[in-house]
């Protein structure tokens, strides 16, 4: 009933409930895309902020990484003088955002990029609140050269977003993928409720591939040569026509709230 009176009134207004959508122009970084809204990048957003420092790690295991000496500023991996083995982490108090996206906003990145940022696209408000509704972010394009690439609770990314050079490419609660790639980054997928992908290429990354604290529903994707596991979630994964060399089941350790890769689960080919 609802969306029969949305497309009457759109109708009323001579236009289609597609149409209807408020549509702004993103040319800055930190700029705010309201719920209603579409924000549509119009150029690359070069924000210019490094904000870590670089890290040696002697592998990517659970050792502590070390700060290297001077200190490298960085705003992503390749910033560091071992790409493979520094980590480019930190950040400061005051966390730089690229694009806020609120609850029920929509952004279309149109073959841009945005990077050198701590946070590239934020699913919460300026003030750190969120809400239930899925914000929803349409490719081409490309978010590099941050902490994380994108942080929400409830998204849906498809249609050729790259999410990549950065600690974590996609860090969310309730995650949606689709013809998205987050290869190059510490972690490609971090998820912490729900985890659906679909032609997901998560290659190369310094510690895992996809790592999801409850279970994941993987299909038609390739996520191969992370440096510790390719798939780790905490429930049993529901993996398809997916290419992957290892499986793990995310263990707790005594250390509260930290979790380590323990026995394979058999859906990779290397399990």
């Amino acid at each position: 009933m609802y969306r029969l009176l949305v497309a009457a009134v759109a109708a009323m207004a001579g236009a289609t409930p597609a149409q209807a959508r408020v549509e702004v122009p993103v040319a800055s970084c930190s700029q705010i895309i309201y719920r209603g809204q579409a924000g549509r990048l119009t150029t690359d957003l070069v924000c210019g902020h490094q904000w870590g420092t670089c890290y040696a790690c002697a592998t990517w295991g659970p050792d502590i990484c070390g700060q290297i000496q001077p200190v490298v500023p960085c705003g992503g991996p390749s910033d560091c003088p071992d790409p493979a083995l520094n980590r480019c982490d930190g950040g400061e108090a005051q966390r730089s955002v690229g694009i806020y996206l609120e609850p029920g906003a929509r952004l279309y990145l149109d073959g841009h990029s945005i990077s050198g940022v701590e946070i590239g696209i934020s699913g919460n408000r300026p003030d750190g609140t969120a809400g239930p509704q899925r914000i929803r972010v349409f490719g081409p394009g490309t978010v590099s050269k941050t902490r994380v690439a994108a942080s929400f609770y409830n998204g849906s990314f498809g249609e050729g977003v790259t999410l990549t050079d950065s600690l974590f490419g996609i860090a969310g609660s309730k995650v949606r993928l689709k013809d998205v790639n987050t290869s190059g980054n510490v972690i490609g997928v971090s998820a912490f409720e729900t985890l659906r992908a679909t032609r997901l290429t998560s290659d190369d990354n310094r510690y895992g591939g996809i790592v999801s604290y409850r279970g994941a529903r993987v299909s038609s994707s390739h996520v191969t040569g992370s440096a510790v596991v390719d798939i780790a979630t905490e429930l049993s994964p529901r993996v398809t026509t997916t290419t992957c060399d290892h499986s793990a089941a995310l263990e707790d350790t005594a250390q509260a709230g930290i979790y380590a890769p323990g026995p394979p689960w058999g859906v990779c080919s290397g399990d």
